[in-house]
This record gives C-alpha cells, structure tokens and sequence, in this order.
C-alpha cells in the first residue's frame, strides 16, 4: 500500500487494505480487507522525502505488534524524531488465511 500520513490520512493505493488509522506522529494502523494465516509475515517499506531529509525508515512499532489483521508501522526522519509522510510504502509478505 502507499498511504499519505500528512494532513487527513489516507490510502494512496493499495492492495488487500481496507483502512488506516492515524495513531500519532508517524504512526499508521494498516488493516487489512483479508487476514493473514497468522502474525508472522514479513514486510518490507520505503518512505518519501520529507522537509528536504535525505533518508529515514519506516519500523514496526513495539507498542502494537502485528496481528493476522493489521500492523503498526512508524515513520523516522533521517535524525531520528518521528515524522508524518506525504508517502509512506508498506508490502506485506506472506500467505493471507
């Protein structure tokens, strides 16, 4: 999926995603239409430049581990303070239930 963490929140385009939810500065509830079999998939992300940063990292949150039905993902600028996105990309590997 590719969402837009600024401004109101939203799916850009996406497979097998049926909501996001803001969850604080740089973080985004991903749901999806499907279930996973289980919570053990893998992901990959890549977010956009933001403020004129050169890098940054899209990470799983430790407050909200991933579940058959949705994952927590937060948004890092390159100096490490969290920061919402214009577009944050998130793939999910695995097999859906």
């Amino acid at each position: 999926c590719n969402i837009k963490q600024t401004g109101i929140q939203g799916v850009n385009d996406s497979l097998n995603v049926s909501t996001t939810k803001d969850t604080g500065t740089g973080q985004t509830d991903i749901s999806y239409i499907a279930d996973m079999k289980n919570d053990n998939y893998g992901f990959t992300s890549s977010k956009g430049r933001t403020g004129g940063q050169n890098g940054g990292v899209i990470a799983m949150t430790s407050t909200q581990i991933p579940t058959a039905s949705l994952i927590r993902i937060m948004t890092f600028e390159e100096s490490n303070q969290a920061i919402d996105d214009t577009r944050a990309n998130v793939t999910i590997h695995g097999d859906l239930a």
